[in-house]
């Protein structure tokens, strides 16, 4: 760039080619679908799939239990989901929509670590670096972070929106700080670090990974802003860094002991549904992160899976690649430790890698390896590359031309290398199948590719090839065995349903829940089986289940109201439609449930008004139709249900009552068939007489 160019046309300039990079790399992922988590945390959550943007339904959208339609767990990142509403809102759900969002949220992480970059060179102890070199390195670190192939898994993967938002959270968090340490005036100082603060707590809200954030902060004052060439300073440094991390020990139990009670407890019991150990997971995350900077540095992506094989690491010698990885990585951390007074930004690029990697990466029992837990902490390490670049760029400009030339081709080269294979990453992402088939080649001793290959064969209709595939993968490892074993024997109980076979459906079941008890949709799957075969009593007992473990879940309100009502309790039927109807209260099928309950008590108004706002709901379904007829003949009142026999002909084809009339699971009819039948063959058989 030429020196005399006005930085004001330069940094637009910047922004614009930032932008222009991202969308580039990101541009074929606007038909990737829903994968693993999307399902149960956007798609089958109610409560983030909003229709009016009211202060009411966005505080709902972050209640863990109340959207997901069969989950309970501690998801609560109340900034993610709420944004996940705000995007279903404008976007009706169009998965394009939310693409775009994650993609905008990338740019704008990338955006943030420029112009930190920009403020930590003009720090005290960063060095001279004049205008022009400041807002090259800057552009060309966050250019080579933005579209290194790494990050697709946070960006790509819906979900992972917790890890983008949180990411560019944080930086804006120290932005803020070092802004903050840099302004020359008390009211510019305040508006900075309330910045700071409050992308903190936006961060928190987005990812808990984030309280790491005033430890970075205090890494940025130590390189940046204190003369660590003073003995005296060093000393004083090294004081204030064993101070901050024994109030963060001290403020991460105090957290835990809030939340949990016994702040050691959450760890050490986390461990029980695991496939390893505390000792083990901290051996075998020295050769994760190893293997992570392998693909930081060489990013084919042949290396990038959604899932990875993982060895257990026994001892530091089973595998010996574990004391080999252990040692790297304190050498490493030496040599990030001993370049903080000379080498200020190899050192922040190290030291800044290891300690973000701190919450994910230790004794926290979260399963072993996921790329996207690479966003945050890569974020300087390609600092010192663009230093080193740019710096030999500026050398090499006048005395070597050809020298400066092929500097500046490679690092062409490196950018276009590095944006090609995010393009092709994202590639993968475009197709279910191809992309489970790519995870199964890439870690084929994982239970997870095969589970979720066999649910894309189940969904296209090929069973054999499904439960050949479950089968397969309750033979392999995962590292939540439980909750993967009893998925796929539930998921095979479905498929035993969907071919008429009761008795292997409900054995499969029933195998699931002996593996995990608390595997709720294999009860609501297991009851709904014995619906069918006619056992009421244990299909009532397995309701009372969900209840215990879930008492505000509408769905299993409503399960339980229905067998009670077909089994003549009444009472107890209509106390819990009423509580279901009280949280879904526009619920076609709970509305026709809690009308025929109070029908058959002889509350005709009442039910009749219910049936109808169901019909409202659902006008071309029969279930309400036939309910509104069996209440007029509860009520005496023959005018009405042929009234509405004659409309239930006219508007609901009769394909579908035909069906309902020789269908095999009677008992999963609400309604009763004796007392509507006669009914409407009589109109059938008039309209049939008026045609001719």
């Amino acid at each position: 760039m030429n020196s005399q160019e006005h930085p004001a046309i330069k940094r637009p300039l910047a922004v614009f080619l930032l932008l222009g990079l991202v969308f580039i790399c990101y541009a074929n992922t606007f038909k990737a679908p829903w994968y693993f988590d999307d399902h149960i945390r956007i798609v089958h959550n109610r409560a983030v799939q909003i229709n009016t943007l009211t202060p009411a339904a966005l505080m709902a959208s972050i209640d863990p239990a109340a959207g997901a339609s069969h989950s309970r767990d501690a998801f609560f990142r109340p900034v993610v989901m709420m944004s996940l509403a705000v995007n279903w809102y404008l976007s009706g759900g169009d998965i394009a929509g939310f693409h775009l969002v994650n993609i905008l949220i990338h740019f704008l992480a990338a955006l943030v670590l420029y112009l930190t970059i920009m403020a930590l060179m003009r720090a005290p102890q960063a060095g001279r670096f004049s205008p022009d070199q400041r807002l090259e390195i800057a552009l060309l670190a966050s250019v080579l972070w933005a579209v290194h192939p790494i990050q697709t898994q946070a960006v790509t993967y819906i979900i992972q929106r917790s890890t983008s938002l949180a990411g560019m959270f944080f930086i804006a968090g120290i932005y803020g700080y070092v802004r903050g340490r840099q302004a020359g005036h008390r009211k510019q100082r305040i508006a900075f670090f309330g910045l700071g603060a409050v992308c903190y707590l936006l961060g928190l809200g987005s990812k808990l990974n984030t309280v790491i954030l005033p430890l970075s902060c205090l890494l940025m004052e130590i390189l940046f802003f204190q003369d660590l060439e003073d003995a005296q300073q060093r000393f004083k440094v090294l004081k204030w860094t064993a101070m901050a991390g024994l109030l963060a020990v001290v403020l991460g139990l105090g957290l835990l002991w809030m939340i949990k009670g016994d702040p050691l407890s959450p760890i050490l019991s986390g461990y029980g549904g695991r496939p390893f150990t505390l000792p083990q997971r901290l051996m075998t995350e020295a050769r994760i992160v190893v293997f992570y900077l392998s693909q930081l540095i060489f990013p084919s992506p042949d290396r990038l899976a959604f899932m990875h094989d993982v060895p257990i690491s026994r001892s530091l010698l089973d595998p010996w690649t574990t004391l080999a990885a252990t040692a790297a990585l304190l050498l490493l951390l030496v040599i990030g430790l001993a370049a903080a007074r000379r080498y200020k930004f190899l050192s922040l690029a190290i030291l800044f890698f290891f300690l973000n990697h701190l919450i994910e990466s230790s004794v926290i029992p979260l399963e072993l390896l996921y790329e996207h837990r690479n966003y945050l902490p890569s974020m300087f390490l390609f600092l010192p590359l663009a230093v080193l670049i740019v710096r030999g760029l500026a050398h090499l400009r006048r005395a070597r031309r050809l020298s400066y030339y092929a500097l500046a081709s490679a690092t062409a080269v490196l950018i276009i290398s590095l944006g090609t294979a995010t393009y092709v990453r994202n590639g993968v992402w475009a197709s279910q199948r191809v992309f489970w088939e790519d995870v199964l080649v890439k870690a084929p001793r994982n239970a997870r590719p095969y589970i979720q290959l066999a649910a894309y064969h189940e969904k296209h209709g090929r069973y054999d090839l499904a439960l050949k595939l479950y089968a397969r993968s309750l033979e392999l490892y995962d590292p939540a065995p439980q909750r993967s074993r009893a998925t796929a024997l539930n998921n095979m109980g479905t498929i035993f349903n969907r071919l008429h076979r009761k008795d292997a459906a409900i054995g499969h079941f029933q195998k699931a829940l002996a593996v995990n008890p608390q595997h709720e949709i294999a009860r609501h799957n297991l009851l709904f089986s014995l619906i069918a075969t006619g056992r009421m009593a244990e299909a009532r007992a397995q309701a009372d289940i969900l209840i215990r473990q879930n008492p505000t879940h509408p769905y299993y309100l409503n399960t339980a109201g229905y067998i009670r009502m077909k089994m003549g309790d009444l009472p107890g039927a209509r106390k819990h439609l009423e509580k279901a109807a009280k949280l879904l209260p526009a619920h076609d099928n709970i509305l026709v449930n809690l009308g025929l309950t109070m029908g058959r008590m002889a509350d005709y108004d009442g039910a009749l008004d219910l049936l109808e706002r169901a019909r409202g709901k659902s006008p071309g379904k029969p279930a309400p139709w036939l309910s509104l007829i069996e209440v007029s003949v509860r009520a005496g009142n023959q005018a009405a249900a042929v009234q509405y026999a004659d409309q239930l002909i006219r508007q609901v084809p009769l394909g579908r009552y035909f069906s309902i009339m020789v269908e095999s699971d009677n008992d999963l009819r609400p309604y009763d068939m004796e007392k509507i039948q006669p009914i409407v063959a009589a109109r059938l058989k008039h309209w049939g007489a008026s045609l001719n």
